[in-house]
């Protein structure tokens, strides 16, 4: 029985041998071809590809800069309407700090010189509100300050200020 399971396995042993020995030389003999069919296939799909495409996509490198710029994309719409709401509330106080420049300008066209005290008596407003405004005017050159170290300032309409007021109507041509 022992001589049945040697004979059995060396026949097993020369079939397998055979076999290998068969691909081998199978493959030996046909890798010219296959060299060529995969020469002609890479040289086929060459010129599709683009440079990005060499990197591989499923790189952590690349997932931290895909995480990075959508934080980044985030970050930027935020701050666009955070710009956006500032700009409406720069656009509501200069409307509201013009309309008050507007009521000093049209209380200096009434007076030939006047102080700030005289200006904030008379439309009621706060006296370093009333600064902060006449400060707004002389920068804008629409009235012009007299300083006396003896008494308080004076100021008076620029002509910069009378043209404004008759480009707006509030003053008589005649």
């Amino acid at each position: 029985m022992l001589e049945i399971l040697d004979t059995f396995s060396i026949t097993e042993k020369i079939i397998t041998g055979l076999g290998v020995t068969g691909g081998i030389s199978l493959i030996c003999w046909c890798r010219k071809i296959i060299a060529s069919w995969l020469k002609r296939r890479i040289n086929r799909t060459r010129h599709l590809l683009r440079p990005h495409q060499s990197f591989p996509r499923h790189t952590l490198q690349f997932a931290r800069l895909v995480r990075q710029q959508r934080q980044l994309i985030l970050r930027n719409k935020r701050l666009h309407a955070e710009i956006a709401q500032l700009n409406l509330q720069f656009s509501q106080k200069n409307k509201q700090t013009g309309d008050d420049q507007l009521a000093v300008l049209l209380f200096a066209a009434k007076q030939q010189a006047f102080t700030a005290a005289q200006v904030a008596h008379s439309i009621k407003w706060n006296p370093q509100f009333t600064e902060l405004i006449i400060s707004q005017c002389l920068q804008a050159q629409t009235i012009r300050a007299a300083y006396n170290y003896l008494r308080p300032t004076l100021y008076s309409l620029t002509n910069h200020g009378r043209a404004f007021l008759l480009e707006q109507g509030l003053l008589p041509r005649r």
